[in-house]
């Protein structure tokens, strides 16, 4: 999906409907699709509205959101690949992951962080804005930001004499604001932050929290008076605990956050789009949070401005 919208009215006719709150499909549905967006769904539509497109049996989904993914990072390199490529082979690399997305159902991913020093997944979200190129849209996290030594510390793969960091590394109350105002100044939807260790990085432990309270709540603080959520990379009970007090909005990973530390704090229910359960979360602040895994598609995102095709409006509605 490209940003460029068509003029073109399409009605589209199918067998089945499932619009992802129901808890079994519809029977045979019409979607009316003019300029690009949902203007009409029933069971008939006029016809005459726009070009017929008969999809037989098949049946119509909302678009898919994947809340945590990587376009640019290739697992199989993930520790080498930012030292060897130049940041443009990278970002030419991504461009059949986003097609395949696309293909696979996914009209909206957030891309949470690259390890390039230019923020190449902003210059890709902008390219699908334009047009430019095929894919989904893009909210983005431009990087992680880490303190030294933590989970977005790359700098062991170079020989320490060549006096060179690896990452948007920053430590303290001072440097994480000047962080958060630099990507925030590149065009970041989101700040994501290494709240814990991580498994693939050289120095760290996931279970260790890799920023002091005072850090988190600068750098939080930062991004809400510029209207910029946060996310944080986080596995353990105490780093988890210490972003959630500071107000993110969601937590990735969570794995080690376990029900006895539950009790300490605040929490709230709330339902993933993913799978329709009700999960017990914490909130921080006035904000719900979320956790999100790496390996499942969570849709928890800002209501969209307008319904795709593959979004109906009230879908959109419900995905905050």
């Amino acid at each position: 999906m490209t940003t460029k919208t068509s003029t073109e009215t399409v009605v589209l006719v199918a067998g089945r409907c499932w619009d992802g709150l129901a808890r079994r499909p519809s029977g045979h549905t019409e979607v009316v699709v003019r300029g690009g967006c949902v203007a009409e769904v029933g069971a008939r539509v006029d016809r005459k509205a726009g070009r017929v497109v008969d999809l037989g049996g098949r049946m119509l989904l909302p678009g898919f959101i994947d809340c945590h993914v990587h376009t640019t990072m290739d697992p199989s390199a993930l520790l080498t690949a930012f030292g060897a490529d130049a940041a443009t082979v990278i970002a030419l690399r991504a461009l059949p992951v986003l097609r395949d997305l696309l293909d696979r159902g996914f009209t909206t991913v957030r891309d949470l962080a690259t390890f390039t020093g230019e923020p190449i997944t902003i210059h890709l979200r902008d390219a699908l804005e334009r047009g430019l190129i095929t894919g989904p849209r893009m909210l983005v996290a431009p990087h992680l930001i880490s303190a030294r030594g933590a989970h977005g510390d790359l700098s062991t793969l170079l020989a320490p004499e060549y006096g060179r960091e690896i990452g948007v590394l920053a430590d303290g109350p001072a440097e994480v604001t000047r962080a958060v105002r630099a990507e925030i100044r590149a065009g970041a939807d989101w700040i994501k932050f290494g709240a814990t260790g991580g498994f693939g990085s050289p120095t760290d432990d996931p279970g260790q929290a890799t920023y002091t309270q005072s850090e988190m709540d600068a750098l939080v603080a930062t991004a809400a008076d510029l209207g910029v959520p946060c996310t944080p990379h986080a596995y353990g009970d105490e780093g988890v605990a210490r972003a959630v007090r500071a107000g993110v909005r969601c937590v990735e990973h969570g794995f080690w956050f376990p029900p006895s530390s539950w009790s300490s704090t605040r929490w709230t229910t709330s339902t993933t789009r993913a799978t329709g359960r009700a999960r017990t979360l914490p909130s921080g602040r006035s904000s719900t949070v979320m956790r999100t895994n790496s390996e499942t598609a969570h849709a928890m995102w800002p209501p969209a401005t307008c319904a795709s095709p593959s979004v109906p409006t009230q879908a959109c509605s419900r995905i905050a």
